[in-house]
């Protein structure tokens, strides 16, 4: 919902928030990786996307 209205600080707190409840939600890491992105903070990205991979391997063609 925050990311929609540009609230990506809030929006990464949501994420953070699904991640901790169910850590193989590999949709909240990509989101979140994709507003890390759009920070310009590619290391957090990294991670974020990695992460979604190594919990499903589809994400590897995207």
């Amino acid at each position: 919902m925050y990311q929609a209205i540009g609230e990506s600080e809030k929006a990464i707190k949501d994420y953070t928030s699904a991640i901790k409840q169910n850590p193989m939600d590999d949709i909240s890491y990509y989101n979140r990786g994709l507003l890390y992105v759009q920070q310009g903070d590619m290391e957090n990205a990294r991670a974020d996307f990695l992460a979604a991979i190594e919990i499903d391997k589809a994400w590897e063609k995207s």
